[in-house]
């Protein structure tokens, strides 16, 4: 993944292409969710910028000492992740770039309605047809995307996010694992769900120390777990691209991942338990629901697809869609309640605002933001700057913000989004 520092260069290939779909590196500066973003200053908002004294790091100066420089720490947009109730339909994959994004959901799409057609309908409508309009308010899909031109608003004289310019595939789909997503008979995740289920009760609830818990699942993780792999080749991502997987590979993922042995993983703070890594949530609370989708989902692209996802106790969340009263970041599984999401809120036009007409008739619902919830997951990066640039860094946050709001509004009314 290349990483571009030439913001107005970005810029203009971002005006000239009309934006990677709805969601971009401008997407943060739009003014209903700037104040949060990046109130501005150090240690402000989600990006959180700390610069630290001279002297609080130091870089090699062979054949002398070590000379004294500047450690900066800030979090930086990293992926989006989209929460929907529709099979193989994506927000992200409705822009003028987007074709290969279209393509990829398309074949998700096919995947997971291949692989669950013999499934009993009794469960899902969705997981069975692949109708997009069908829905069911239990069974939701969750798609990771790196953010797209992340660095046209995050590029600085300390570092940079990493930037994919226009997106060519998703890093994780969660119609490519559709046994596991579905919670079927032979999903792994259900397996190690079971196992670690009476500890779970502590470790989810009160938070209470397993003594013993890991030896003794895996010992029942080994004798579970002999997965036999077809050819002995197992399904690769292509340049951090997610694949479909057959059963085989989704269990050996699931059985031989870190979150099958460590309890550590296994809990999503005050959201439960993350096996199984299911779609089926047993929330009625959007906020909350839509929020296990979200984790699930990077879990299992952590450990199904090698496409370099991966999640942080220190990571923050920011819901970049709908628009919400308070788009601050938040830590996911978290005692605080940043904001509510509104029904009302899911069932309008991106594009004017205006209520949706019901019923759910429409199937490129997705295009207007319809039911569909979208997480920006900042991460953090720290670096060792020269004592020389300790002026061009103070710059660059004091005046840098206003510059970047400005560069930023061409790409902002060009993607149709409030």
């Amino acid at each position: 993944m290349q990483k571009i520092h030439n913001p107005m260069f970005l810029l203009c290939l971002l005006a000239s292409e009309a934006t990677a779909g709805p969601f971009h590196g401008c997407t943060f500066y739009k003014e209903r969710l700037l104040a949060e973003s990046w109130p501005g200053g150090q240690g402000t908002g989600c990006f959180d910028v700390k610069v630290g004294n001279i002297g609080s790091c130091s870089k090699p100066n062979p054949p002398w000492p070590s000379r004294p420089a500047i450690r900066v720490t800030a979090w930086y947009p990293a992926y989006i992740v989209e929460v929907s109730f529709r099979v193989g339909s994506s927000i992200f994959a409705t822009g003028v770039d987007t074709a290969a994004l279209a393509a990829h959901i398309r074949l998700a799409e096919q995947h997971w309605t291949r692989s669950l057609k013999d499934i009993s309908p009794a469960k899902s409508m969705v997981s069975v047809t692949g109708d997009q309009n069908q829905t069911d308010a239990s069974l939701m899909f969750g798609r990771v995307l790196d953010v797209p031109y992340a660095a046209t608003g995050w590029s600085f004289t300390f570092g940079s996010a990493d930037s994919t310019n226009i997106p060519a595939c998703y890093r994780g789909i969660s119609e490519f694992s559709p046994e596991t997503w579905n919670d079927t008979f032979t999903s792994g995740d259900r397996k190690i769900a079971a196992l670690w289920a009476p500890a779970n009760v502590l470790l989810c609830g009160a938070g209470a120390p397993i003594q013993g818990a890991a030896a003794e699942i895996g010992a029942a993780v080994g004798a579970v777990s002999q997965i036999p792999i077809p050819g002995g080749q197992f399904p690769t991502s292509a340049a951090g691209c997610a694949v479909p997987l057959p059963v085989w590979a989704q269990q050996a993922g699931s059985l031989t991942g870190p979150t099958a042995l460590d309890p550590a993983r296994q809990c999503m703070g005050t959201l439960g338990p993350v096996l199984p890594r299911t779609g089926w949530t047993q929330s009625s609370d959007l906020f909350s629901s839509s929020q296990q989708v979200a984790w699930r989902t990077l879990s299992l692209t952590a450990e199904h697809q090698p496409t370099g996802v991966s999640i942080a106790a220190d990571d923050k969340w920011q819901i970049i869609w709908p628009p919400v009263e308070s788009p601050r970041c938040f830590t996911p599984g978290g005692l605080t309640r940043p904001t509510n999401i509104l029904p009302n809120e899911l069932l309008k036009d991106r594009l004017t605002g205006a209520p949706v007409p019901l019923p759910f008739s429409d199937t490129n619902t997705d295009r207007k933001g319809r039911s569909v919830v979208v997480f920006a997951v900042w991460k953090r990066k720290t670096s060792c700057q020269e004592a020389a640039k300790w002026g061009a860094i103070q710059a660059d946050i004091t005046a840098g913000r206003a510059v970047r709001i400005n560069a930023c509004r061409v790409a902002n009314r060009l993607d149709g989004m409030p």
